[in-house]
């Protein structure tokens, strides 16, 4: 988990931070590095910070916006995460996340288009109202689809159906 400081708010990131403790060691040490080397490359180290594994639903709280900048993506966890979380985003065209927004181009850019995805975040900001709208018409798909619940259930009905067959 990595958070990015946008601007002249390092006050109120320390603030925030605070109760979390930065950790310095990742599952992956070799990946963990390659990042640090690359943050420091690009003289990050005042503005990136890697939090390491964090509780969800606490470190969720005092975001406003999550922005998803990936290339590739499958089904983005992070999305849902902020969906169940009630928190807006803004993401690249990857996965199923354009069907997550009904491909409305205002949460939306291409990968690699840095000045969309600032537009998408600016969207946001101008207009509360609609993303909060949205972001609660999906909230309750992301709870209604993807309660661990669920999905265990259908993945035992699946499963049992498969060994039926075979």
């Amino acid at each position: 988990f990595a958070l990015i400081k946008i601007g002249d708010i390092s006050g109120w990131l320390k603030e925030e931070l605070a109760g979390y403790e930065v950790q310095e060691r990742f599952e992956d040490e070799s990946y963990f590095e390659d990042c640090r080397r690359l943050v420091k490359s690009y003289r990050l180290q005042d503005c990136l910070f890697f939090t390491g594994k964090q509780d969800v639903k606490e470190y969720y709280a005092f975001l406003d916006v999550v922005m998803l900048t990936s290339i590739r993506e499958a089904q983005p966890l992070v999305i849902l995460e902020a969906l169940a979380a009630g928190i807006p985003f803004v993401s690249t065209k990857v996965g199923n996340v354009m069907e997550l927004l009904d491909y409305d181009e205002n949460f939306l850019s291409a990968s690699k288009d840095a000045e969309k995805l600032a537009s998408c975040v600016l969207y946001i900001y101008t207009h509360r109202e609609e993303a909060a709208k949205l972001v609660k018409r999906k909230k309750e798909l992301v709870m209604k689809f993807y309660d661990r619940r669920t999905v265990f259930k259908k993945y035992d009905s699946l499963y049992r159906a498969g060994k039926e067959e075979g």
